[in-house]
């Protein structure tokens, strides 16, 4: 299938970026690291879904600064992070690049098939998403809710999985009956 293979790519792509970051990284801390072993759990990425086109819940749409902030506490430092967005300027995630190697959609061009039907990006971008250490969404968005989804299909805890709305940050870390408006978040179990 064109989108699970292409998404596949990519994810093997950052996985192989994300590798190579923690191998410099540990021969950089390690005078003899010729016995040193990299550990492979330990090594990820994580990845952002930031909506900010014509999201009706204004109240969400946090400056890259506010991201950051309620974010950094469970980032690594110099980790690659892939940003899923609508976003257009991509000099918004500027000031992230002191923190984090950024990565997006765009930076994999060459493993797209070259006759790709355009409306295939978003569903590549979810499943790529779905596959980082960490995920932190955008509050109310369906989008962040279905990538939720995915993770929960793919066996990854709810608590490496977040909300950049600092009021609700932790919503997929804690159960709770579901109640309200039921397609905007998911609900872990």
């Amino acid at each position: 299938d064109e989108i699970i293979c292409t998404a596949g790519r990519i994810i093997h792509a950052i996985e192989d970026l994300a590798s190579s970051n923690e191998m410099e990284n540990n021969s950089n801390n390690t005078a003899n690291n010729s016995d040193k072993r990299i550990d492979s759990n330990s090594i990820g990425w994580s990845a952002w879904h930031v909506r900010r086109g014509d999201f009706q819940y204004k109240v969400t749409r946090y400056s890259i600064e506010e991201w950051y902030n309620s974010t950094r506490d469970f980032m690594k430092e110099g980790e690659f992070l892939y940003i899923a967005t609508d976003e257009k300027n991509t000099t918004f995630f500027e000031p992230l690049k002191k923190h984090y190697k950024l990565l997006f959609m765009s930076d994999f061009e060459s493993l797209l098939p070259s006759n790709m039907e355009p409306s295939y990006r978003g569903m590549i971008e979810t499943l790529v998403a779905s596959h980082g250490r960490t995920f932190t969404g955008t509050w109310f968005s369906t989008y962040s809710g279905y990538i939720n989804r995915l993770r929960g299909y793919l066996g990854r805890s709810m608590k490496d999985s977040w909300y950049s709305f600092r009021s609700r940050r932790e919503k997929m870390r804690h159960w709770e009956y579901p109640n309200g408006n039921y397609p905007a978040r998911e609900w872990p179990i």
